[in-house]
């Protein structure tokens, strides 16, 4: 896949990745800070992320997917940019793992290579259940039960901001959210 998308020298050379982007779609959650990041500044938004060199890259919006923007994004990536070579499906899944801890976030990157199955993934998420503000979350249960009903292969990036046995780092992170035992 390397050499498909970036030739021959990709190995031995600095591949610039941003999984974490949010649009409009997150504003229910993020507020008035996403506002302009909508479907008609596409080209502001892919301007800079090919001015970083940043090449491989993802909106991750709160429990929400746009597949006509991902789309449209995707057509300007393909048509004009040289260093941005790809668009990556995605979502960022607010999941309580465990009962007494806070949430933490998770970020889902999908296979792209079932278009049909992209354009449902929002869908069948709200199949599950649609968050609608700030203090909900998904269980584990329900994440489980969404990455089933989507049925695409995913990759999973579960935040991390400090080390695993630190609970009083950031927020939104697995040590918060998951009791782990030091071996020490």
């Amino acid at each position: 896949i390397y050499k498909s998308l970036w030739g021959e020298n990709t190995l031995n050379s600095i591949i610039k990745v941003d999984l974490h982007i949010h649009s409009k779609a997150s504003s229910y959650k993020d507020g008035i800070i996403v506002e302009k990041s909508n479907i008609d500044n596409i080209d502001v938004l892919v301007d800079k992320i090919d001015e970083n060199n940043i090449s491989l890259f993802s909106i991750t919006d709160h429990n929400r997917f746009d597949y006509e923007l991902y789309s449209k994004i995707n057509e300007k990536v393909k048509t004009k940019y040289s260093t941005t070579k790809n668009n990556l499906p995605g979502v960022e899944f607010d999941v309580l793992l465990e009962d007494g801890k806070p949430k933490c976030h998770i970020i889902a990157i999908f296979n792209d290579n079932d278009q049909d199955k992209l354009r449902e993934l929002q869908n069948k998420m709200f199949s599950i259940r649609k968050l609608e503000n700030n203090e909900e979350v998904y269980t584990l249960q329900e994440f489980e039960q969404i990455l089933k009903a989507i049925n695409i292969e995913v990759i999973l990036i579960v935040h991390q901001k400090q080390a695993l046995d630190n609970v009083t780092g950031q927020t939104d992170s697995l040590s918060d959210e998951k009791t782990f035992k030091n071996d020490k």
